[in-house]
């Protein structure tokens, strides 16, 4: 891997864990780890998708993914998915956009 390469990787990285900060968007915790999380479908789907299409994917559909806890995320794997952060009471997405 090339040098700009490296640069390019570390930029993303950091940006992705700077969206997960804050508290879950759901209970409002901090305490659990928290994931970007799909709420609508956007065509990437599944955790462990790299880094790399998750971050564009964020980008793309800012209003399809959700801030959540470990727990919240396995509530809302468990249910029906909302389609959208305002199906799911949810103010815009603070990452749209942005880098």
């Amino acid at each position: 891997m090339s040098n700009k390469q490296a640069r390019y990787r570390s930029k993303i990285g950091e940006t992705l864990r700077r969206w997960r900060e804050g508290p879950c968007e759901v209970c409002g915790k901090k305490t659990l780890p928290r994931e970007l999380a799909h709420v609508g479908l956007t065509g990437l789907n599944g955790r462990g998708r790299g880094q790399d299409q998750r971050y564009h994917d964020l980008r793309r559909y800012p209003d399809d993914y959700a801030r959540l806890c470990t727990r919240c995320h396995g509530r809302l794997d468990m249910g029906p998915m909302p389609g959208s952060r305002a199906a799911m009471g949810l103010g815009v997405a603070e990452w749209g956009g942005k880098t």
